[in-house]
């Protein structure tokens, strides 16, 4: 892999990290790219070999551009959450011999794509939660691939021992006659924070 090519993507707005300087393996980051066509795929595909984990979460990715995925041949991560791809897209899996972990939240993947999920030898993780998968569906791909681990769902009470921290203030000065600039901030999004003057 040369440097060369890796500038070359990145001038055509594709984003592709090296993972070390001696590692000639990267990662394509593609998320949220809505304006993902053949002629992007058609750019990596010149790097195929090297790609190890594929990013396209959020993006126009699609059933088209998915018939580029054997291109990848040592692509062991595919993140295709939240896109438009269907069960045509799964059956294209089949030929990455080296894929562990797949991620299908939010699409509408159904029990239809079991037995192409089944052909993928090397799968290890399977993340579909909010696909169109059912619970049957899920339970019948887990019998026939005992050691994948499925998440299909969140647990109800994965969340109900949280509790938020307080807020850290900041405070321009300790000593003031009259006003003081005082900012709240809270390390989890979109938390209100409310507060009283006395």
């Amino acid at each position: 892999l040369e440097a060369g090519q890796l500038a070359s993507l990145s001038a055509a707005g594709i984003a592709v990290y090296s993972l070390s300087v001696d590692n000639p393996y990267v990662i394509v980051n593609l998320s949220g790219n809505k304006e993902l066509s053949k002629k992007t795929f058609k750019s990596l595909a010149k790097i195929g070999e090297y790609v190890l984990e594929l990013n396209v979460q959020n993006s126009n990715f699609s059933d088209q551009l998915a018939n580029w995925l054997p291109s990848f041949p040592q692509l062991q991560k595919l993140q295709v959450q939240n896109t438009v791809i269907s069960n045509k897209s799964i059956s294209t899996l089949e030929e990455l011999e080296q894929l562990e972990s797949l991620n299908i939240y939010g699409t509408a993947i159904t029990d239809e794509a079991i037995l192409d999920l089944e052909k993928i030898t090397s799968l290890k993780r399977l993340y579909c939660w909010q696909s169109k998968m059912t619970e049957a569906g899920v339970q019948r791909l887990q019998k026939s691939k005992p050691l994948l681990d499925i998440q299909y769902q969140l647990k109800d009470d994965i969340f109900g021992g949280a509790i938020l921290n307080e807020p850290s203030i900041y405070i321009t000065s300790d000593l003031f006659v009259d006003t003081v600039h005082v900012r709240l901030k809270s390390d989890f999004r979109g938390v209100s924070i409310f507060y009283t003057l006395d």
